[in-house]
């Protein structure tokens, strides 16, 4: 049984209001989801995922639940949401990066952004084009 820090279970309850507490976003993130399963199942062989902030890790567990081959790189520009993720992934294979999206050094097949796109900088998708991979594919 692994232990969950305190801090794990201020974001986990934090989440958790955010879902019952907004109109059909339960409902919007399903659909993400579903999106997501649907290019993922296309993709030949594990596709190689960005997520655009990494929300401390929430968001991406819920992805390696579903999906426990895929590659997920998490850009976030704040170290302490980083070192949440790293805390809550611990074992997980998940890369890690501070900085700029445009700064990665290869490209993605999925990009991915759970509201997030609204705190980025007015022309981040610059950035996203710059390391999307020619079929590549951004959801939001």
């Amino acid at each position: 049984m692994a232990i969950v820090s305190e801090r794990q279970h201020q974001i986990n309850e934090y989440y958790r209001q955010v879902m019952d507490g907004h109109a059909y976003i339960r409902e919007t993130f399903e659909v993400l989801l579903d999106m997501l399963g649907e290019r993922i199942r296309r993709h030949d062989g594990p596709p190689r995922i960005l997520e655009l902030g990494c929300h401390a890790g929430v968001s991406t567990e819920w992805f390696l639940e579903r999906w426990p081959d895929v590659q997920i790189t998490i850009q976030d520009d704040h170290d302490d949401m980083i070192d949440m993720a790293r805390e809550r992934l611990a074992g997980k294979h998940v890369t890690y990066h501070v900085g700029p999206v445009e700064s990665l050094p290869h490209q993605f097949d999925i990009v991915v952004s759970i509201a997030r796109h609204h705190h980025l900088p007015h022309d981040y998708l610059g950035g996203v084009r710059k390391v999307m991979a020619p079929s590549g594919v951004y959801l939001l």
